[in-house]
């Protein structure tokens, strides 16, 4: 049995024959750990792994590697990924309550198609390259969070959210915000394209807009 712990994350997502046998032994190795009651996965390289439909509820993945990692229809309510680098990940209708995000690295991740984000934590996240399409964010903290490199979020909602501190360099394209605050965010000219503000909205020392 191949080794699962030794490959490195280099034959990820590669379309080899290494990269399957990696991942099929590790996600073997995932699920009989998740069976057999194990939530905590700090620091284990999970990339590329599909984790569809998986009960992921109050899992810790505290600074995990999971690159390419496939989050869809997922159970995930408590999760913990501070720290955790979700680069390229996929997010797809999946609800996520009370999950932190902190310091967490989501370049170029994708989230599509009804997610929904409640009572979340994105503060110091690495937001570069994020693609955010028909997602749902009701009272989520984004302080101090960083997409300085561009990004788009489409046809997505904000209510109650803290932008506090932000540097978003992001296209907004018909989403509604509802109740933000944005005191001493910078979007640096980012445009807002047929989006919706509705109060009480705090932009007060804002740098840029």
């Amino acid at each position: 049995m191949i080794n699962t712990t030794a490959v490195p994350s280099l034959f990820v997502n590669d379309g080899n024959d290494l990269q399957r046998a990696w991942l099929t032994g590790k996600k073997e190795e995932f699920l009989k750990d998740l069976d057999g009651g194990r939530t905590d996965f700090s620091g284990m390289n999970l990339s590329g792994l599909d984790l569809e439909g998986l009960n992921l509820k109050g899992c810790v993945f505290k600074k995990a590697i999971m690159c390419g990692t496939i989050l869809r229809s997922s159970v995930l309510d408590g999760a913990d990924f501070s720290g955790a680098d979700l680069s390229k990940c996929l997010f797809e209708g999946c609800a996520f309550d009370k999950c932190d995000f902190s310091d967490a690295r989501l370049c170029s991740a994708r989230m599509k198609r009804e997610n929904i984000f409640r009572n979340c934590v994105f503060n110091r996240a690495d937001l570069r390259g994020i693609l955010i399409m028909n997602t749902q964010f009701s009272r989520v903290d984004f302080i101090a969070a960083e997409a300085s490199e561009g990004g788009e979020v489409w046809e997505s909602s904000f209510e109650d959210v803290s932008l506090d501190e932000a540097k978003l360099n992001l296209l907004f394209w018909k989403c509604g915000f509802r109740k933000a605050g944005c005191v001493g965010a910078d979007f640096n000219s980012a445009p807002f394209r047929s989006c919706t503000f509705h109060g009480p909205i705090d932009f007060s020392g804002l740098p840029r807009i």
